[in-house]
């Protein structure tokens, strides 16, 4: 399967010219870029590409096969004025300043941007605020200041992508916006529904991606292959890790998909109950030695029992937590996460339904050089200020432990603190809650199937179910383009 998205990028050049003495604006300019194919080129390698500002007094018309200004006069280091990282747009501003003393006597009509040369990557002439070409000539009793905004877009008109939203740390936008870029890996998740941040709604399986940079296209496309041992589950979601998630239920891109002949059981003449294995199934065909049996129950396929353990979003009021994004985030999305980069998260309970539920967490101290230990602990409160500690648990050593704990008082507010040695070793990798309403699908016969007969169940599912019979190809598709 493929998945494609797309980033837009725009460049934004402002420039003021003001009075050294008394700093009074006597010019301002602007200008409007055109992506250099060389930027391009960058963009698909993900290396850097905003360090410089550079400045030119050439004319002509610029063209995207362009590397440099017309007529160079020099380029300075750029000094960043401000990021804003949000979604769908986030935006880099650095700036440049020409001090009184410097470049006198020079005329300024172009400029771009670069990197750590003097190669442009965006390219622009000068304008006044009707469109008109812009001549600055230097003087020396003015300060010019030239401000530089890349502005970034990730294309949301796809409905079947969801971009990670928390825009400090979607690695897209990072990079865009000055940081260095590390490969996402593939994620495979089992819900499939759409969360606050964009994130899978509940991790089950990752693995690494290889890249690879087409800049004729302009694209860049990260894959891999699942062979017939790997990520062997029923898939609802796949993501490239902390970038975007592809959703395949109620795609256009991917259609339910029917199984037949799925082998669930061989009758002894009294059993008349038999696991059907899967879950979110519909359009049903039980048969017995090949013929359709009638006469039946279906139980427990619907998505309500689907899982032993809920992703803590699931098991709660989602009404009650507007506007909480670390709920829908690691660890209780099922991502593994040391416990010292995790913030301390308050969540809105409905102290009715929560005596009797049991949390679940899964902890791993780790060791280097000597034993590590993982920290939860669990605090509640009736009004969210004042909080009491109900539960902890800790682990050491390398394999992950689980421990559970059940709620017995009717709080309002939970809230949950982690820490650890360090921030690379001691790991919370999950925190659920246990389904009290789990049940195994199965398909109730009236009457018990005969002795040695063959029952076989044809069902459609709206997700991929990944068996060892067959290998799935996952890539995802960054198109850039100017925006």
């Amino acid at each position: 399967m493929k998945v494609k998205t797309k980033a837009k990028i725009h460049n934004r050049f402002d420039i003021e010219v003001r009075d050294a003495k008394t700093n009074k604006l006597k010019i301002k300019g602007q200008a409007e870029n055109i992506i250099l194919n060389r930027m391009y080129s960058r963009l698909v390698e993900f290396e850097s590409y905003f360090d410089n500002i550079v400045f030119g007094k050439g004319t002509g018309t610029p063209e995207p096969t362009r590397t440099s200004l017309f007529d160079r006069i020099d380029r300075k280091r750029a000094t960043t004025e401000e990021v804003v990282r949000d979604f769908p747009v986030s935006s880099w501003t650095k700036s440049i300043r020409l001090e009184a003393d410097e470049y006198v006597g020079e005329s300024i009509t172009e400029v771009g941007i670069s990197n750590h040369n003097v190669s442009v990557n965006t390219h622009a002439l000068i304008k006044d605020a009707e469109g008109n070409l812009l001549t600055i000539n230097k003087t020396d009793v003015d300060i010019i200041t030239i401000y530089a905004t890349v502005f970034i877009e990730l294309d949301n008109s796809n409905p079947d992508i969801d971009f990670f939203q928390k825009g400090t740390q979607n690695r897209l936008i990072s990079y865009l916006t000055g940081d260095d870029f590390s490969n996402p890996r593939l994620v495979i998740g089992d819900i499939g529904e759409t969360t606050q941040t964009g994130d899978v709604g509940n991790y089950i399986y990752c693995r690494f991606l290889t890249s690879a940079a087409d800049e004729q296209n302009r694209k860049v496309t990260f894959s891999t292959r699942l062979n017939t041992d790997e990520g062997n589950y029923d898939i609802y979601e796949v993501a490239l890790s902390d970038l975007c998630r592809a959703s395949l239920i109620n795609s256009t891109k991917w259609q339910p998909f029917r199984l037949e002949e799925q082998n669930i059981g061989v009758g002894d003449g009294e059993t008349t109950e038999f696991d059907l294995k899967r879950y979110d199934i519909f359009d049903v065909d039980i048969k017995v030695d090949g013929q359709k049996a009638e006469n039946i129950t279906l139980k427990n396929i619907d998505s309500g029992a689907h899982r032993e353990r809920l992703p803590l979003w699931k098991a709660i009021d989602l009404s009650l937590n507007p506007n909480n994004p670390n709920i829908f985030s690691s660890p209780f999305n099922g991502k593994p996460e040391y416990a010292e980069l995790l913030p301390t998260t308050v969540v809105k309970v409905e102290p009715t339904n929560i005596v009797g539920k049991t949390l679940e967490f899964v902890l791993e101290g780790e060791y280097s050089f000597s034993a590590r230990r993982a920290y939860v602990y669990v605090d509640g409160s009736n009004d969210g200020e004042e909080f009491e500690q109900i539960y902890s648990a800790s682990d050491r050593g390398w394999d992950p432990s689980t421990y559970t704990y059940t709620i017995e008082e009717p709080y309002e507010y939970l809230r949950f603190r982690f820490s650890g040695h360090d921030s690379s070793t001691s790991t919370i990798h999950s925190v659920r809650m246990l389904n009290e309403n789990y049940k195994t699908p199965t398909v109730v016969f009236n009457t018990p199937p005969n002795e040695g007969a063959t029952i076989t169940a044809d069902y459609t599912v709206p997700y991929i179910p990944k068996t060892e019979d067959y290998v799935l190809d996952v890539s995802f598709e960054i198109q850039f383009g100017e925006g």
